[in-house]
């Protein structure tokens, strides 16, 4: 007999939980506790009093938790939590803030609450939010960033062999500029929050010496503090956070865990009577834990229509361990995932840092898997949360994120992560969905982190996304340097709507979609990417990173972005085919190559860049760093290039060997001196003739030249979540069937 529990804010734990409501005798009705209900369905499956798992359905309401819902391999199979047709209901771990004092700080009239009780039971938060919206914790200054002045444990500058080297030795100190942080009067729990390149430092601060204004930190910078800005003057970003002292601007809030004290400065038309201000008091909602050293799985649970709000965030570990909020930490299991990225980079593995890796990758989700299968999420919003949104780590297959909203993150939506080629095969991860989800507004702590971020991952389907309002990249598939063998094989990455990244500041080297290491099989298709900025450089729209080969890029679209609309680094066996590049900030696309270490040393050969239209404004359509005078490692042709201001279309070409001593800049070209060297024999420069280019939605006019060349047009109404009759209902492990492309006119492009 198939099994149905109701669950309600307004029921009892004393009633059956077989009605949604209460009965007219008020003799029976739903229960009220969410664990309640798990026990009870774990009860009847144990008895065997149900067939297949029992449908929790949840009403409307608050279902308050102070403890992750927990779910491990007894569990499989055996329930599935439902919003009742109509009811939004919400899981929420937030606390309410009620007993307010008037008070005065920094000179502001401040709220004031004592937090002894939820310290004492929860211990220090660091998130606050009013009427559903994030409050920004108290920073120094208010406003901007401050810079470095000097950071004594550098490698001298203008030695590239040593820079590189020391990519990830870091510094414990740094001295600020005179001046800059003489309004802070007391450190206690200050930490210092610096933007460096693509990492996002956050550091306690141990000491600040007036004297000197060395600021000393508890844990060392995960890169070394080298300027990533091209004027002189700017060195590294950073601000001081969690300082009485930077209780300035309406909506900050201090927490004085010394004194056990809450400050807040309310927004206009806030009073105490109107705001309801909630503290987490969890740090995940759900934690779904198979046994791997016996290999039992957890999942086969489902997730639909249900609220998640209101988790925290706590500074991770920077080892490579997996790192648990909720665990010990002589429980915390090795994690290969850094392995490679720790030797690549010449980094000691067992020294912590204070910046989370790249796309910060060592953080958990508020909805945390690992050892599970068959676990779907679907129609559910995941917001105000301090983590990546949903986490899926290691051995877990067959899971489905679909039709979700994930929205306030303190770092991305979701996060993929399993072993890397020298690991376990038994654990690696992948197989699953990730489609149809509306993720924004990350990267409020952690600002590193990505909308979909895979590592060790193979064989997802993440398509028809909406992505944006981001600090960094929107998505982020593979994590090896080089050409050694990866787990990163037979994605499919498609019909992806992405947009405005790099916000609120923003990184540096970041992309719409970046790509890092060998994928075989990996298709990026059909992706819209448009509005990509950067803090001081590196906003590309498709960005293929060190040793990124045997990928098919093609029928994107990327519009407006910073940098190139694509830079290949360090790539091969890459076919870039049949795209829309245009108005690329510095350029139309970019191709470069740079040995930076033993992982590094291949010939970049084998692409193919056909059937493209690259459109600049008063920038090169190419700039080709791998042109050699004998030979191009790739082959251009049939491509349409134009320059909209200048007319006739540049590329720059260099000429580079083995390092950088010994490129050369051999000056602009024209399309002709491109055929001269054997490339783009077929190709044109001609006005595309793109309508409404610069507006929300354009459109290719009939007479345009790129029918001739074969160039298939792009529908753009493809892209994004789709209606939820029109997702696909299971995964293809190998899901990329690619559709014909006519030839023209007998060229062989």
């Amino acid at each position: 007999m198939k099994r149905e529990l109701f669950v309600s804010p307004d029921g009892t734990d004393w009633w059956s939980g077989d009605l949604p409501r209460q009965s007219s005798d008020g003799l029976n009705g739903p229960v009220v506790s969410l664990n309640l209900a798990i026990l009870m369905a774990r009860q009847w499956h144990r008895n065997g009093q149900s067939d297949g798992p029992v449908t929790v359905w949840l009403t409307e309401g608050h279902y308050p938790i102070t403890f992750p819902l927990e779910f491990g391999p007894e569990d499989y199979g055996t329930m599935e939590f439902k919003a009742l047709p109509g009811a939004r209901p919400v899981i929420d771990g937030g606390v309410t803030v009620r007993n307010w004092n008037a008070n005065v700080c920094n000179g502001l009239a401040v709220w004031e609450a004592d937090m002894t009780a939820f310290l004492l039971e929860f211990g220090p938060f660091r998130s606050l939010f009013v009427n559903g919206s994030r409050r920004r914790r108290a920073r120094y200054p208010s406003a901007e960033y401050l810079w470095i002045e000097e950071a004594p444990d550098a490698p001298p500058s203008g030695n590239a062999k040593t820079a590189n080297m020391d990519l990830l030795r870091g510094s414990y100190r740094f001295r600020a500029a005179k001046g800059d942080v003489d309004g802070i009067a007391s450190w206690e729990g200050a930490e210092v929050v610096m933007l460096n390149r693509w990492i996002n430092e956050r550091m306690p601060v141990r000491h600040f010496d007036p004297d000197t204004r060395i600021i000393e930190m508890d844990t060392r910078t995960c890169l070394f503090l080298r300027t990533e800005f091209a004027q002189e003057s700017k060195t590294i970003r950073y601000w001081i956070e969690n300082v009485r002292e930077g209780l300035r601007e309406p909506g900050d809030w201090y927490l004085d865990a010394a004194a056990r004290k809450l400050y807040y400065v309310p927004c206009k038309g806030e009073t105490p009577e109107n705001c309801e201000v909630t503290v987490p008091a969890v740090k995940q909602f759900v934690r779904i834990l198979g046994d791997l050293e016996h290999e039992k799985p957890a999942g086969g649970i489902r997730f639909e229509g249900i609220t998640f709000a209101h988790a925290d965030w706590a500074p991770p570990c920077n080892r490579p361990v997996w790192w648990d909020p909720y665990l010990p930490e002589h429980s915390w299991r090795p994690r290969t995932s850094f392995r490679h990225f720790k030797e690549c980079n010449h980094a000691n593995p067992w020294i912590d840092s204070g910046g989370s890796p790249q796309a910060a990758f060592n953080l958990p989700g508020a909805i945390q898997l690992e050892a599970a299968r068959d676990v779907t999420i679907t129609d559910c919003h995941i917001l105000h949360v301090g983590f990546y949104g949903i986490g899926i780590g290691e051995a877990c297959s067959t899971i489905r994120v679909t039709g979700n909203t994930i929205s306030d993150m303190g770092a991305g939506g979701v996060l993929m992560d399993g072993t890397d080629p020298l690991g376990d095969p038994r654990r690696v991860t992948g197989h699953s969905v990730i489609t149809d989800n509306h993720i924004h507004g990350g990267g409020h702590v952690f600002l590193a982190a990505c909308g979909v971020t895979l590592v060790h991952t193979e064989q997802n389907d993440v398509s028809h996304n909406h992505i944006h309002d981001m600090t960094y990249s929107g998505i982020s598939c593979g994590w090896m340097w080089g050409l050694a063998d990866s787990v990163s094989r037979l994605h499919r990455i498609a019909h992806n709507h992405i947009h405005d990244l790099g916000r609120r500041g923003g990184m540096s080297d970041m992309g719409g979609i970046y790509l890092l290491g060998p994928q075989p099989g990996t298709f990026v298709d059909g992706n819209y990417i448009h509005d990509i900025t950067s803090a001081a450089y590196g906003g590309w729209g498709i960005y293929p990173d060190e040793g990124s080969s045997m990928l098919t890029i093609e029928n994107n679209v990327i519009l407006r972005t910073g940098s190139e609309s694509l830079h290949e680094h360090m790539g091969r066996q890459n076919v870039i085919r049949n795209n829309l590049f245009l108005l690329g900030g510095e350029g139309g696309v970019r191709f470069s190559r740079y040995l930076r270490n033993r992982w590094m040393s291949f010939p970049t050969e084998g692409g193919e860049f056909i059937r493209n239209v690259v459109l600049t404004d008063s920038a090169p359509v190419v700039r080709d760093m791998l042109c050699y005078q004998d030979r191009n490692p790739y082959a251009f042709d049939c491509n349409l290039y134009w320059d909209r201001s200048k007319g006739s279309p540049s590329f720059v070409m260099v000429n580079q060997k083995d390092t950088p001593a010994s490129t050369s800049q051999s000056g602009r070209k024209g399309l002709a001196g491109r055929r001269k060297q054997g490339m783009d024999i077929h190709s044109i420069a001609a006005d595309p003739r793109l309508r409404n280019i610069d507006g929300a939605v354009f459109t290719i006019a009939s007479n345009s030249p790129l029918h001739s060349l074969g160039i298939l047009p792009l529908d753009l109404s493809n892209v994004g979540p789709r209606p939820p009759d029109k997702r696909l209902t299971q995964h293809n492990p190998h899901p990329y069937h690619r559709r014909k492309t006519k030839e023209h006119h007998g060229h062989n492009c």
